[in-house]
């Protein structure tokens, strides 16, 4: 049982109360220190976070002890057309994430909505992360990304290092239609987030949310397919995803030391990644938190 060299530490919950089943809110500065100090124990070197996150950068910055390897992220640009000002505000807001955290080092820079490259003058932005990179002020840039349709035009026209995407058991879809194998291809680092679908897939079925009604039938025979396997939810959810030959870093938020410890110490799991295709479904109403209603 031992910790999978792909796992990077999502720090959402560091700055925000996030996630459909968590009920402990805002990790405390005080957990996050003993989070951060077993993580590094135990190899993990990555830690993913924004400006968009609360004040989980302060969170990460306030704690001193191990230096961490930082993805972070530019702010979220909500207008139909780029300007001059948005790139400076990507680099004004860089320069505060490193100040923030001066005692690690901020290696990865994405931009937090990829479709934002699709704006008229969005070259504009790649141009700014372009020339962070060239400056070596940063070691890798990409994108985050939700929607397959815009990534395939995003990676056609602009050279990028990494993509944060979702993926999970019920969301395969970029495992399916050619994706993955497309960006390994071009040699671009795959890091996947919604791992546990901010917690949906770990819940009781007798605590879930009415909105998800519809697909509870599916999940009946998740959970028929964990007890005719002898596993747990969380297992199957991270193994599967683990397996993934293509996969570089999976991202997972913790809100306790007590979670990561269960995260890390997960028994080992041998699946055929095929047999869990037919639990994969093709509706953002679902597989998309921000959609939840």
């Amino acid at each position: 049982m031992t910790t999978s060299s792909k796992l990077a530490l999502g720090t959402v919950q560091f700055g925000l109360d996030y996630g459909v089943s968590n009920p402990l809110g805002k990790t405390p500065q005080a957990e996050v220190s003993q989070i951060l100090t077993y993580a590094f124990e135990r190899g993990i070197q990555v830690l993913d976070s924004s400006c968009n996150y609360g004040d989980a950068e302060q969170a990460i910055g306030n704690y001193q002890q191990y230096p961490f390897n930082i993805i972070t992220k530019t702010p979220v640009f909500g207008h139909t057309a780029i300007t001059s000002a948005d790139q400076a505000k990507i680099v004004a807001q860089f320069q505060q994430s490193q100040a923030l955290m001066p005692s690690h080092q901020v290696q990865s820079l994405l931009l937090h909505h990829g479709e934002n490259l699709l704006n008229k003058n969005g070259e504009w932005l790649y141009q700014t992360l372009l020339e962070l990179k060239q400056q070596g002020l940063v070691k890798h840039i990409g994108v985050s990304i939700y929607n397959a349709q815009q990534l395939r035009q995003i990676i056609e026209h602009f050279d990028i290092d990494i993509v944060q995407l979702p993926f999970n058991v019920l969301d395969q879809q970029l495992l399916h239609n050619g994706v993955f194998q497309q960006l390994h291809k071009q040699d671009i680092q795959i890091h996947v987030r919604s791992v546990f679908l901010q917690g949906l897939l770990l819940m009781p079925l007798a605590q879930l949310p009415s909105y998800f009604s519809p697909i509870k039938p599916l999940l009946m025979r998740l959970a028929n397919y964990l007890e005719q396997h002898n596993t747990s939810a969380l297992t199957l959810a991270y193994r599967f995803v683990e397996q993934i030959p293509e996969i570089t870093n999976i991202i997972c938020g913790v809100n306790s030391l007590a979670q990561l410890k269960q995260l890390t110490e997960l028994p080992q799991l041998a699946i055929k990644y095929n047999e869990l295709e037919q639990f994969s479904i093709d509706d953002p109403a679902f597989t998309c938190p921000v959609n939840w209603r």
